[in-house]
């Protein structure tokens, strides 16, 4: 627990959707975000639904994580299990974009892999530690059932594997940016509940530190 940064008013909570088999480096068609804005819980979905887009649209991730860095300095990114950080480093170097930005925020340790808190931090009465198994801990309820969303999750990424982005249609699309929004907002309510046992074994007499802020330069 001593690896939780202090909690930000500008903390992003970050997940991506991708399919490995689309072309031929793969395709990370959405990308997701909650975060608090004056108070209030939103998310923002960057869609990818094209290899072409995907340059673009990295590009605008990046730009809203370099402008939230600005407003709020000490913020972090945080997400659930290693995949966001390296799929993010791909792109970068892939499309040459964002390249020393995103060294200054790996410097920084902007990245907080919550897998990695709660799998060394928490002993939960859990066959697995996904972030969906931990949601009977966190008391997080989903907004989309896992067995409906799979379905169109399914169809979208067929049609995504075999250039057929036209017959990507808006029902396949709200399943999946909702379950990608389950994700983001399900990594905030982690957090959260970390938070939470950190506090109470603070107060019970433990002396767990928070970790050293980092300018990344």
């Amino acid at each position: 627990l001593s690896r939780l940064p202090e909690p930000n008013m500008g903390d992003l909570f970050f997940d991506i959707e991708g399919d490995t088999f689309v072309g031929r480096h793969g395709l990370e068609y959405l990308f997701g975000l909650t975060y608090i804005d004056n108070g209030e819980q939103k998310y923002q979905g960057i869609w990818s639904t094209s290899p072409q887009k995907e340059k673009a649209d990295f590009k605008e991730l990046m730009e809203v994580i370099h402008k939230r860095v600005h407003d709020y300095p000490q913020m972090q990114i945080y997400h659930y299990a290693p995949y966001e950080p390296g799929a993010i480093k791909r792109l970068a170097q892939r499309y040459s974009l964002f390249e020393e930005e995103l060294d200054i925020l790996l410097r920084a340790g902007k990245f907080i892999d919550l897998y990695g808190v709660a799998r060394h931090g928490v002993r939960c009465s859990v066959e697995k530690y996904s972030i969906k198994d931990l949601e009977a801990f966190t008391g997080y309820e989903r907004k989309i059932d896992l067995d409906e969303m799979i379905v169109h999750k399914r169809a979208l990424e067929h049609n995504l594997e075999l250039n057929r982005f036209e017959d990507i249609n808006d029902v396949m699309k709200d399943a999946v940016m909702l379950y990608n929004q389950d994700d983001t907002d399900s990594t905030l309510a982690l957090r959260d509940w970390l938070e939470k046992l950190r506090k109470e074994a603070n107060d019970s007499g433990e002396e767990i530190l928070r970790p050293e802020v980092i300018d990344g330069q």
